[in-house]
């Protein structure tokens, strides 16, 4: 995903970046955490309503070509475990949300 923009806050970096690269639409969502790794600080939020319209858009668009995919994709949250997410704290950030909800 992007990054946040001068003078914007990570939530609304959140619905600009999905609007651009997915044109959902975000309803409501609710920041799950925060971490810094490499001198970069993450946001991770659960993204509970939206509208509907789920379209690869901006650069990915662009540059998605058969050597270099960009596949919009839905996923359980038991699959996390089987999924390549990057960067890989990332992933074990996820794999921690989900053994709250086992």
């Amino acid at each position: 995903w992007g990054g946040i923009e001068n003078r914007e806050t990570p939530e609304i970096a959140l619905i600009r970046e999905i609007k651009e690269e997915t044109n959902l639409e975000i309803k409501t969502f609710k920041k799950l955490w925060e971490y810094k790794e490499d001198e970069k600080t993450n946001h991770s939020f659960l993204i509970t309503d939206f509208i509907w319209n789920l379209k690869l858009n901006g650069p990915e668009a662009t540059r998605n070509c058969k050597t270099n995919k960009y596949i919009l994709e839905w996923h359980n949250i038991n699959e996390i475990n089987n999924l390549l997410i990057y960067p890989k704290s990332t992933k074990n950030q996820f794999l921690k949300f989900k053994k709250l909800f086992h």
